[in-house]
């Protein structure tokens, strides 16, 4: 028996992912677990992401004790890689 614990548990600990330590914990969103540099170097998930968060209440809410089903850390991501990049003057069309 205390094999077949062993062995359960060892298996679950060998998943790898592709995402970074540094992005954020997975959660309900189509792009779950990027960080801002990725969401800045790729302006069309970031919209994908931004259009998804505010139709499905994605974003931490502060006034709240119990937050949505649908929150997911990665809206606030890339809600502030989407400033981020409209900030940055190279970004914008026809910029320079």
């Amino acid at each position: 028996m205390a094999v077949l614990l062993c062995a359960g548990v060892l298996a679950g600990c060998g998943k790898s992912s592709p995402i970074t330590a540094a992005s954020t914990a997975a959660g309900p969103s189509p792009f779950s677990g990027r960080d801002e540099a990725w969401f800045i170097a790729h302006p069309k998930e970031n919209e994908t992401e931004n259009v998804w968060c505010k139709t499905n209440n994605g974003y931490l809410n502060p006034t709240v004790k119990e937050q949505a089903k649908t929150y997911d850390p990665a809206c606030d991501v890339a809600a502030s890689a989407y400033y981020k990049r409209m900030m940055n003057a190279k970004t914008q069309p026809g910029a320079f």
